[in-house]
């Protein structure tokens, strides 16, 4: 229903400056992500294509979205991986980090 969906950056930069799209109107959604700690807390990372009346857009869902009707969701857990996503601020963002701990 209400979704928020970063499409691309807006130019060739590190740290890149993120293109907002936002709609109020239910899609049909698709996606892929995982949830990783980042700073000790579970952390969303959504990727999804969505559509309405041929009209379709690909990207990262962030900050506050909504589910109109049903959610489906296939949880699946990789168990013996440290892995973690750190916050870069000179790339602008949290990269997933294979082999790491969080303290």
């Amino acid at each position: 229903r209400n979704s928020n969906l970063v499409t691309g950056p807006l130019k060739d930069m590190i740290p890149p400056e993120p293109i907002w799209n936002s709609f109020v109107d239910p899609h049909e959604i698709i996606g892929i992500g995982n949830i990783m700690l980042e700073n000790k807390k579970p952390v969303v990372h959504l990727h999804t294509g969505l559509g309405r009346d041929g009209k379709a857009s690909i990207g990262c869902m962030r900050e506050h979205n909504e589910a109109f009707m049903v959610t489906e969701i296939l949880l699946l857990e990789i168990d013996g991986m440290d892995v973690l996503r750190k916050f870069d601020s000179t790339r602008g963002f949290a990269p997933i980090n294979f082999g790491e701990k969080e303290n």
